[in-house]
């Protein structure tokens, strides 16, 4: 898992990328975290059995989509962060998939990106950019990073070590991003 101070990094260098190195670091990002959330919603430690269970050739939860469909199982997200969650895996496999160079000025890709609705991601009372148009770039950052808070503060709630600050990056994210 990334410390605090890769956290921070992170965003910082999200910025400098391009679409499609933000969209894939955004994706390997979130899909990091579902994987420590699904493993801490697991009844045995799965950590002899990691690379069984997420990583290997067939492994049960080795992609994205089969992460994110037992996320919504587990209650990790909920239906509507589940159909958020499934348009960045469409939008992450476009960029993965072609070869030729690809932004989100791609009519496919912004077609998918206007699917993405950030402002539904937030806590409740935070009002999301108003009157503002919001570029297809900024709509996958916003909503992916929305998603991201959503799933270290599981973490958070459902890791008694993580609450009382022995996992270091959630009191660190929600200190710096609350």
């Amino acid at each position: 898992m990334p410390t605090p101070g890769e956290v921070d990094d992170y965003f910082v260098q999200i910025k400098a990328m391009s679409d499609r190195e933000a969209v894939l670091a955004q994706s390997a990002f979130l899909d990091t975290f579902l994987e420590q959330a699904l493993s801490w919603c697991m009844v045995t430690a799965p950590s002899d059995n990691r690379d069984r269970i997420f990583r290997d050739p067939g492994s049960p939860l080795g992609s994205f989509s089969a992460r994110i469909l037992l996320a919504e199982a587990l209650g990790v997200v909920s239906p509507a962060m589940r159909a958020q969650l499934d348009v960045i895996r469409r939008i992450r496999n476009v960029f993965a998939h072609t070869v030729r160079p690809l932004d989100f000025e791609n009519r496919t890709l912004a077609e998918e990106a206007a699917k993405l609705d950030p402002g539904s991601m937030t806590r409740p009372g935070f009002v999301y950019q108003t009157g503002v148009e919001i570029t297809s770039r900024t709509r996958f950052n916003d909503t992916s990073t929305f998603v991201i808070r959503h799933v270290i503060e599981f973490i958070g709630a459902r890791h008694k070590g993580a609450v009382d600050g022995s996992w270091p990056v959630v009191a660190a994210y929600q200190s710096t991003y609350a």
